[in-house]
């Protein structure tokens, strides 16, 4: 759900009153718009956000 757009979870916003939820579905979109991904990745504490491009100029 965190990629959905306008989505903040419970502990979210218990931190911080501020955000709209869309910072990550635009870097998901960027990145997919680059021909590459954006993922979340088991990490304690917190969260890994992993994205991965291609090269440039691979076909």
């Amino acid at each position: 759900r965190v990629f959905e757009r306008f989505t903040r979870l419970a502990p979210a916003r218990a931190k911080d009153k501020g955000g709209s939820g869309l910072g990550l579905a635009l870097s998901r979109d960027i990145a997919m718009a680059h021909r590459g991904t954006l993922t979340i990745a088991d990490h304690y504490p917190g969260a890994r956000f992993v994205v991965s491009l291609p090269l440039y100029g691979e076909p």
